[in-house]
């Protein structure tokens, strides 16, 4: 972007914070979040195409940052891991030192990280179309 060859980007608000600080940038719009200085997205979409992909980028956003592990954990095991991460994400001194170097820690509970998951993957076949469309590259 500083060197001008693209002019946009999507992103967490956390990676930009000091790009924007730093007068290289600025927020134009955002998809979820809870900031009340920018715009969102969602209120500006109508059409229920856009809406549901405007949707999935939300739980991509979501969800960026999960932790998972294989399928068929034992339940005894998974929900001892489920807690045991919670706690560890919701340790005073973890909060504080992510608060100094201006990370979030936002933890999300596994079955809450799960609902997310399935929700993103259960796209319409026109939404996929839209995507692959969209990810298409001349050459």
């Amino acid at each position: 972007m500083r060197r001008g060859e693209i002019h946009a980007a999507v992103g967490a608000r956390s990676t930009y914070e000091e790009f924007v600080k730093n007068g290289f940038g600025r927020y134009i719009i955002q998809i979820g979040g809870t900031e009340a200085d920018v715009p969102q997205l969602g209120g500006m979409v109508s059409d229920p195409t856009s809406a549901a992909l405007l949707s999935l980028i939300r739980s991509q956003a979501e969800i960026s940052r999960l932790t998972a592990g294989p399928p068929g954990i034992p339940a005894d095991r998974l929900e001892a891991l489920r807690v045991a991460y919670l706690q560890a994400l919701n340790d005073d001194e973890l909060k504080a030192r992510a608060a100094k170097l201006g990370r979030p820690v936002e933890p999300a509970g596994g079955e809450e990280v799960a609902n997310l998951v399935k929700a993103a993957l259960d796209q319409t076949a026109e939404t996929v179309n839209l995507i692959k469309e969209g990810m298409k590259t001349e050459k």
